[in-house]
């Protein structure tokens, strides 16, 4: 609701008997007052406008991180299945190892037995 230039003068008066004159000046400069039924102007559209822009472009920036980083994920999955296949292909080179060791050791165990049984036994 609008005031008037009396209820503003009498607010002015009860300001200076209170606060004094200059504190009432100083009380009726920092505290304007606006009206209530007071549309927004096509400057502050004008502003929201370039806020809203400003949000648009964070978002795309936010997008464009977050494609980066799906990209990133999709690397990674890609390197974690080589490297998966590369120790399925180590386990199973492994094992191979493994079952060839325990035949080279009983070969050369029979081998040094067969030595021993020819130094001792001629």
């Amino acid at each position: 609701m609008p005031i008037s230039e009396a209820e503003r003068s009498d607010l002015y008066t009860g300001l200076a008997e209170v606060l004094g004159p200059t504190r009432a000046e100083i009380m009726m400069t920092v505290y304007r007052l606006h009206e209530s039924d007071e549309f927004a102007t096509k400057g502050d559209m004008s502003d929201l406008r370039g806020d809203f822009a400003d949000l648009r472009g964070e978002f795309a920036d936010l997008r464009a991180e977050f494609a980066d980083l799906r990209a990133d994920f999709a690397d990674l999955r890609a390197e974690f299945k080589v490297m998966s296949g590369q120790v399925t292909t180590l386990a199973a080179s492994v094992a191979r190892i493994d079952a060839k060791m325990d035949r080279f050791i009983f070969i050369l165990l029979a081998s040094l037995l067969a030595l021993v049984g020819v130094a001792f036994f001629r």
